[in-house]
């Protein structure tokens, strides 16, 4: 018996059929959960490099090419997009929705562990992270009053940022924005020229100069105590007056080939 005569010789038995069906869908939309942020991990990887001092042309040609050269090899890599910026490169590779977002990671960590050593040197360790929606901001908050942009940052950093923190549930807090204090060293060219200091130089003495260094320990009254050595630079007059040259034509300060300024923002 075809279909079109079975529905006219038992239309009752049809009609029963259909609203079964409309009534067990009604039931089943009521009982569908509703997640705005659904538990899913998506196939994407970044990998952010930090290089302080460096230009984005320089950025691009010693780190984000020779990155990209190593991690293209992974299996399952559908599109790779990248950022050179000064001081920094923002890597991001999209795989195929089928490849594991934990395998990915751990075979672009593989590759990333091999080529490390052939960055250039002064590199800070490339960071491979997995994308997850969840790291997102969930809120953000923004203040203002009769006060500069430099007194909002240190309330925002020193008074509201360990409040947020100690809301039970509160993983994080960033900020952003503002005035942040900062140390700005104004290099002399000709100085610099005339003295034959180069700006490795002075970046080779601030490194080593600007460092607390443990000493070891004393024992005394029964009791062990720890020794260190407090070398970090306060002020403009302790960071003029560091060593980047020395020899047979004497020696040569900080200030004699720059100028220091300890508020710039």
């Amino acid at each position: 018996m075809s279909l079109a005569r079975f529905v006219i010789k038992y239309p009752v038995f049809l009609t029963m059929q259909v609203i079964a069906v409309v009534v067990l869908g009604f039931f089943a939309w009521g009982s569908l959960g509703v997640d705005l942020m659904p538990d899913v991990e998506f196939p994407y990887v970044v990998i952010q490099t930090i290089y302080p001092g460096a230009g984005a042309s320089e950025i691009e040609t010693d780190v984000t090419d020779t990155i990209e050269e190593a991690v293209s090899g992974v299996e399952g890599i559908k599109e790779m997009q990248s950022i050179s910026g000064d001081g920094y490169s923002l890597i991001f590779i999209e795989f195929e929705l089928n490849v594991n977002p934990r395998e990915a990671e751990s075979d672009v960590r593989s590759k990333m562990a091999r080529v490390t050593p052939d960055l250039p040197e002064g590199i800070e360790t490339p960071i491979v992270a997995r994308y997850d929606p969840f790291d997102d901001p969930v809120l953000i908050y923004g203040i203002r009053g009769p006060v500069d942009e430099e007194e909002l940052r240190r309330l925002a950093d020193d008074v509201i940022k360990p409040q947020l923190e100690r809301v039970p549930g509160v993983a994080k807090v960033d900020i952003e924005g503002g005035y942040e204090r900062e140390v700005k060293i104004e290099c002399d060219p000709l100085a610099m020229a005339a003295y034959g200091v180069t700006v490795e130089d002075i970046s080779g003495a601030l490194r080593s100069e600007n460092l607390d260094i443990p000493a070891g320990s004393i024992r005394a009254a029964g009791r062990e105590e720890k020794l260190r050595v407090f070398g970090k630079l306060k002020t403009a007059a302790e960071i003029e007056s560091i060593v980047v040259s020395s020899g047979d034509d004497g020696t040569v300060h900080l200030r004699d080939v720059a100028r220091v300024n300890v508020n710039a923002y």
